[in-house]
């Protein structure tokens, strides 16, 4: 099988900045090499101190062009720090992905409480709470966007993920919501 090929850049995003949440692997890590690609000035957070290691070290972009940070993103002080470190590195955050997810599989009568509101923490609060510190700044200049990655699990229901179901339904109502009134 052949590598995938790297997008050609058009420079679309040359001097915007965007906040990539859950860049330590996967979607996220691709999401944040397309952002870059595109001239994307990049805030990258994971949970985990020394998380983006790997990310950082692929994208090997300049200092000036990345921030990355361990942020959970349930926890409204920890984004407000990120956020506010954004800002006081570029100024200004046009672009906000919400792709930080977890799932648990339990059946219901297994799933404890802290599972449930841990998986609707990160899943559904945490993009609420970013949403909520960016969006001044976007309304402000005249221009942002929002991507929350969602999932076929946000329409369909699945045995042994109430969690993760709910969440993600409820992050299906949170962007259309948004969309409306931004």
């Amino acid at each position: 099988m052949s590598e995938p090929r790297a997008p050609t850049s058009t420079g679309l995003l040359e001097g915007r900045v965007a906040l990539v949440t859950g860049a330590s692997r996967g979607i996220g890590a691709a999401i944040a090499r397309a952002l870059a690609a595109e001239g994307a000035r990049l805030v990258l957070c994971s949970p985990k101190e020394g998380g983006l290691s790997g990310t950082l070290e692929a994208l090997a972009l300049p200092e000036d062009r990345v921030l990355a940070r361990a942020c959970d993103v349930s926890q409204a002080a920890q984004v407000d720090a990120l956020v506010a470190a954004a800002l006081d590195r570029f100024g200004r955050v046009d672009v906000l992905v919400n792709n930080a997810g977890i799932v648990v599989r339990k059946p219901l009568a297994e799933m404890a409480d802290l599972d449930f509101t841990r998986v609707l923490d990160v899943n559904l609060v945490g993009p609420f709470l970013l949403a909520r510190r960016v969006v001044p700044g976007m309304i402000e200049r005249g221009f942002g966007r929002i991507v929350n990655v969602g999932s076929i699990s946000g329409t369909l229901g699945s045995p042994r993920m109430s969690g993760y179901c709910a969440s993600k339904w409820g992050l299906n109502g949170l962007t259309q919501s948004l969309a409306e009134e931004l």
